[in-house]
Formats: structure tokens, C-alpha cells, sequence
């Protein structure tokens, strides 16, 4: 019985220190931008997909991946605004030279988590000679920090 108890314990004080825990912040970033990877087209179509995205924490990173459709000479040109707990993503082609066939492109873009809490995640991407991006995606992620 007394070990049931001292097991009760630790996992009540374990419950209450590992917390999704949201510090304030004001004008800094929640999140530091690292790297972005374009895979280049992987495969090319002959109808156009739905865009297909996926997320991941591993470790201190966030990582998420976004394949779309675009014509297969693409180069892209990404930028990054970090707004405490907003990311937007625009993703743009920069050859104005497009192709005829269709392409699925895959990209995947890496944050270091700096804060927890509730995050707003968006992808824009613009295709070459468009004027307007086009949202590819909008999510709400949710991090917790554990602190032991």
C-alpha cells in the first residue's frame, strides 16, 4: 500500500509540472526559422492532386512538409514571417519560362521551437507570372513542454 501511495505521488507531481505552458512574449519570436529543402519534383501528372501536408515535432524542431502541384521547371524563392504565435509561409516561383507538364513538388520547411502553446501555421505559394499567392493550407498546431 505504501508504495502505491509514493507511486501516487510522483505521478500527481509529474501531472502538474509537465504543463502545456505559454510565457509571455512580447515582440519576440516563438519560433526561429532554419532551413528549407526543396526536393524538386517527384513525380510528374497528368491530373492535378490535391496538396497533401504533414507536421512533426521531433526533438526541439518543428518540421513540415508540403507537396503541390506546379509546372516542372519551378525555382522557388521562400519567405518566412514569425509573429509570436503566427507562421506564414510564401513559397514563390521565380521562372517566368513555365512548362507544360505538371509536376508534384515536395518542400519541407524546419522551425526550433522556442515557446509552447497554441500556433497558427500557413502556407502561401505563388506560381510563376501570378500576382496573388494562394493559400495551400492554414493549421493549428499545438506544442507542450514538458519540464521535469
Amino acid at each position: 500500500m505504501k508504495k502505491n501511495l509514493i507511486f501516487l505521488v510522483f505521478i500527481v507531481i509529474a501531472v502538474l509540472k509537465c504543463e502545456s505552458y505559454s510565457p509571455e512574449i512580447s515582440g519576440s519570436k516563438t519560433m526561429d526559422y532554419l532551413s528549407f529543402e526543396e526536393y524538386g519534383c517527384i513525380a510528374e501528372r497528368d491530373s492535378i492532386d490535391e496538396p497533401y501536408w504533414a507536421w512533426a515535432i521531433i526533438n526541439d524542431s518543428l518540421k513540415f512538409k508540403v507537396m503541390f502541384n506546379t509546372h516542372c521547371s519551378a525555382l522557388f524563392k521562400d519567405s518566412v514571417h514569425i509573429d509570436n504565435y503566427k507562421i506564414r509561409v510564401f513559397l514563390q516561383d521565380t521562372n517566368s519560362i513555365v512548362s507544360r507538364c505538371v509536376c508534384r513538388h515536395e518542400t519541407m520547411f524546419v522551425f526550433r521551437i522556442k515557446s509552447a502553446g497554441r500556433h497558427d501555421l500557413q502556407f502561401y505559394y505563388k506560381a510563376a507570372n501570378s500576382y496573388v499567392y494562394s493559400e495551400i493550407f492554414s493549421a493549428n498546431i499545438q506544442i507542450e513542454k514538458c519540464i521535469f
